[in-house]
């Protein structure tokens, strides 16, 4: 719309560089992200609170590529601002820590969003775009708080990030709707004809356990309905987050309207999933567990509805299922993901949960980011450029906000470089996003303003790849060896400490072996624990077939343990073997070393549980090798890099999976206080320094927002950051008490 049609009267006008329309995460990240370089921005919210989603008003959990991947947990913006709320113990304390409606969340989403210079405007709704050529230069904006009609003006842009995408809409910008049809993606999982069937709407409820019996009655509205449809089936296990020996839990057992439209039917269809709710419960109540659930109450139920799914707008890429099931490499990624191809299909007036596959780490692509008719207008949240299907691994929280921190970034950029979206340069972007602690899959950082990438890095102590730390041993009456997640390029031989107590000399064979996995992507049934793994895991464990027939055998070497022999002893290859590259996103692959059963002869045992492997065995017969949490001791030739200092500044400022690690691990024999160097080749001016500390656990359930904890126990607290000058060394930081991953520091220029 044209701003001379406008008929109605307008009571104020806002100008902004960047209009962000929408307060889920992938919004209110893209809004700090936009603002932190540069941006004067605006955001509007319909709701009282901000999250979305994930906010007070409904209180879904935050989750994204870590509920499937070990060490996963998209970082950046979304990372800061849980580190945070975990701080200020901002999360509902219910069974499994799982759902959320602490209104200390949105403050912390409040402060970040202030901090960073944002102007916020709650229960604003956008409604209207105002349209010149291919630009949007304002949007109209109902003030519900005061009823008035506003006009935010933008110099810049706009970023949609309202899910249903009323705004981009408004504009004219094309979308889809629905199921693909299989030949407009050549998807795997597409049906034949395409259809208008979405997603469905969910709530939240929130139950209690009181100090006496509480009875529950059918609200009158719903009861004839019930008395037609006769008695539910008795429940066969707990509803959904509901556990009798907790005190709090939440519920989540609803969901329709992916049969109707998610956006103009929404009234109808929170009636139909308020139903489903109040029936739920009052089989709990009153028929399937009346005793265990007497004293138990409904307390609060969501007044807001949980949408999946509704537009999905065209951008110059629409990112499909086989692209997330391939890892497709995209030049231009600007985040990433990994939950599982989750797609809620329409099941009559409910839904059913089909994973169609669980995906390995994949990126997504900037220029399915913005609209393809628009040069100002970027996409933030479910409503950006995918399928269908695609959308099943999307749309989770996390995953959209990091992405959304490369939406803002784009925005800040575009407007520093005076260009389209579209023409925003991919290079330039991914480097900012790296310099500010953003996470891209297959892009290192080689910023030429980054003084540290050019200097030789020593520490105190270091932790380096092997298992030397001997105590004790174990009879090799079977095979037996260890599991690697990390290797070299090439291998000359391998050293096992070995016990030979008899009087004649024992020859030993080690056999190398290799699990590689045909394809990337897994199937749901393929969900399975990993033995060695203890305390809590992800929903998938990577690396967890340790079927015998799929590992084939790559080389064998052989030594000769003396008699009476005790020690190193080294097993060398008749050639070099080149080794298979890692994949630094999965831990699907894997290394054996097994060593053929010799009864008389022992291997050596370290009890530490290193990262890198672990003990495995094949007893007899046995269909699957055992795995243990600890190791034999052993160690390689060549050995890949570890936890070595020079990880510091070797472009990757995290892991993506269990292996590497690209950081600095000082020896955890060594005591505090361990310090790291950077030796600059000349004498250099320096005024700011940016720390990333270690706050990725390796499941999901124990980042602290998911734990009831203050802080992650891996992170550096107390730390000192010092400059040789001509006057010696000279403290330019001294922090106590850190919990943020990513820090930085200025300080005034110092020559060192």
């Amino acid at each position: 719309m044209p701003i001379q049609d406008i008929s109605f009267p307008i009571d104020a006008e806002i100008e902004c560089d960047l209009l962000v329309v929408g307060g889920g995460l992938a919004a209110i990240c893209a809004a700090i992200a936009a603002a932190r370089n540069g941006c004067d921005t605006c955001l509007v919210e319909m709701d009282q609170v901000l999250g979305g989603n994930g906010g007070p008003l409904l209180g879904v959990h935050v989750s994204g590529a870590h509920s499937f991947h070990p060490y996963a947990s998209e970082t950046g913006i979304i990372e800061e601002l849980e580190l945070e709320a975990a701080r200020r113990r901002g999360k509902t304390r219910t069974w499994g820590v799982h759902y959320n409606i602490s209104h200390t969340w949105d403050l912390v989403l409040q402060d970040k969003l202030q901090e960073a210079g944002v102007r916020v405007f709650r229960r604003h709704q956008g409604r209207k775009a105002i349209v010149e050529g291919r630009r949007v230069t304002a949007v109209v904006v109902l003030d519900n708080n005061t009823f008035q009609t506003k006009i935010f003006h933008v110099r810049h842009g706009i970023v949609d990030g309202s899910g249903d995408g009323e705004v981009a809409a408004s504009a004219g910008a094309s979308f889809l709707w629905g199921e693909d049809a299989k030949a407009t993606f050549d998807e795997r999982s597409a049906p034949e004809t395409a259809s208008r069937e979405t997603m469905g709407i969910s709530l939240t409820a929130l139950v209690r356990k009181c100090a006496e019996p509480v009875d529950f009655v059918l609200p009158p509205q719903y009861a004839a309905r019930a008395a037609a449809e006769g008695p539910l089936p008795k429940l066969t296990g707990y509803p959904a987050s509901w556990r009798p020996e907790n005190e709090f839990c939440f519920l989540w057992v609803t969901e329709s309207g992916g049969h109707i439209d998610t956006i103009r039917d929404v009234a109808a269809i929170r009636e139909e999933i308020l139903y489903q709710l109040y029936r739920t419960w009052d089989n709990v109540k009153n028929h399937s567990y009346a005793d265990l659930a007497r004293n138990w109450e409904l307390t609060w139920v969501s007044p807001k509805d949980g949408k999946r799914e509704s537009r999905r707008f065209i951008g110059d890429h629409m990112l499909t299922q086989t692209e997330v099931e391939t890892a497709f490499p995209f030049p231009d990624a600007i985040g990433y993901g990994g939950y599982g191809v989750d797609v809620h299909e329409v099941d009559g007036i409910r839904a059913k949960v089909v994973f169609h596959s669980i995906p390995p780490l994949w990126s997504f692509p900037y220029r399915a980011s913005y609209s393809r008719d628009f040069d100002n207008l970027w996409l933030a949240g479910r409503l950006m450029s995918s399928s269908h299907l695609a959308l099943g691994t999307v749309r989770l929280m996390r995953t959209l906000a990091c992405i959304g921190q490369g939406v803002g970034t784009a925005a800040a950029l575009a407007k520093q470089e005076g260009c389209t979206a579209r023409e925003v340069d991919a290079d330039r972007l991914q480097q900012t996003l790296l310099r500010q602690d953003a996470a891209l899959l297959t892009v290192p950082n080689h910023d030429p303003r980054d003084l540290a990438r050019t200097a030789i890095v020593t520490a105190t102590s270091e932790m380096c790849h092997g298992a030397t730390r001997v105590a004790g041993t174990l009879p090799l009456d079977i095979p037996r060896g260890v599991q690697l997640w990390d290797w070299a390029d090439t291998l000359r031989n391998v050293r096992f400490f070995v016990e030979n107590p008899t009087g004649r000399e024992q020859e030993l064979t080690v056999r190398l072996q290799l699990f590689a996995r045909p394809q990337l992507w897994k199937d749901e049934r393929e969900r399975q624990g990993m033995r060695h793994v203890s305390g809590t895991q992800n929903r998938m464990e990577w690396g967890s077939d340790n079927t015998v027939e799929a590992f084939g055998e790559v080389a064998t070497a052989t030594a000769t343990a003396a008699a009476h022999w005790e020690g190193w002893l080294e097993f060398s290859f008749p050639a070099p073997i080149p080794l298979i590259p890692i994949d630094p996103t999965s831990d699907e692959n894997r290394y054996q070393l097994l060593l053929d059963a010799c009864p008389a002869v022992a291997l050596g045992l370290d009890p530490t549980c290193y990262d890198f492997a672990i003990r495995v065995c094949h007893p007899d017969g046995a269909a699957d090798y055992m795995t243990a949490a600890d190791c034999h001791a052993f160690t390689l030739d060549s050995a890949p890099i570890y936890g070595e200092a020079a990880n510091v500044v070797d472009g990757w400022s995290r892991r993506f999976s269990t292996t590497p690690v690209h950081a600095w691990l000082s020896d955890f024999a060594a005591p505090l206080p361990q310090s790291i160097e950077l030796a600059f080749p000349e004498t250099t001016k320096v005024a700011c320094v940016q720390l990333t500390f270690d706050t990725i656990d390796r499941a999901y359930q124990d980042a602290p927002i998911n734990c009831d904890e203050s802080h992650a126990r891996r992170c550096v607290a107390d730390y000192r950051v010092e400059a040789e000058t001509g006057n010696g060394w000279t403290p330019v930081v001294e922090e106590i008490g850190n919990y943020q991953r990513w820090r930085v520091h200025e300080f005034p220029c110092v020559a060192t």
